[in-house]
């Protein structure tokens, strides 16, 4: 269950003013209208006693900070207006495309049109035994197909490979999200901890 939370603190002249601590609340259920809200601390105030913040500003409660629960986030944004549960995220990224070069192979043939080894590699700034082995390895999974023409080589993507660099993008960015997600929570939860240090 999701708990709603909002910060508030005291009005000026309502408590001393090294009491005006900001305050951590849980949001009233919507259909009532509490004549007394109560802070995770445990201190009460009435409704009009109170000034609530949209960020935090100026000192806080410690007691607060220590019995605010730790965001567990449990979904991310892929785009714009949707999001996918932690929980349905595949992490299973495509082992061949973890290497930049390879990655950037299959991105540049997405298009699923026949290009030269020679346009590859000089798009792309990978020498030409570089190259060959790349497509080699891609080619050998499915990933590209390649052939003769006159006297260079030509790759392009398969409908395979296509749907496996859509997958392995996904999954990349789900990992992305997911790390940052993780990176915000603990930099949250160092806050908390340097707050209740202070």
């Amino acid at each position: 269950m999701t708990v709603r939370l909002f910060l508030a603190r005291p009005l000026p002249g309502t408590v001393g003013e090294t009491r005006r601590v900001v305050h951590v609340f849980e949001v009233p259920p919507e259909d009532t209208v509490p004549k007394r809200l109560t802070a995770l601390c445990g201190s009460s105030f009435g409704r009009r006693e109170l000034e609530r913040l949209d960020h935090p500003k100026g000192m806080p409660c410690e007691s607060c900070l220590r019995r605010t629960p730790t965001p567990e986030p449990t979904s991310v944004v892929v785009e714009e207006g949707r999001s996918i549960p932690l929980a349905n995220i595949s992490m299973d990224l495509e082992p061949l495309l973890l290497a930049p070069n390879r990655l950037f192979v299959v991105t540049l043939l997405s298009e699923r049109q026949w290009c030269t080894y020679g346009f590859i590699g000089t798009a792309l700034g990978i020498t030409s035994p570089s190259l060959s082995r790349h497509l080699a390895r891609l080619r050998e999974a499915g990933i590209v197909e390649t052939h003769k023409c006159g006297r260079g080589l030509q790759a392009r993507l398969t409908r395979e490979g296509s749907e496996r660099l859509v997958n392995h993008l996904q999954a990349l960015q789900a990992v992305v999200s997911r790390a940052a997600i993780l990176v915000a929570t603990a930099a949250w939860s160092d806050s908390q901890a340097a707050g209740s240090d202070a």
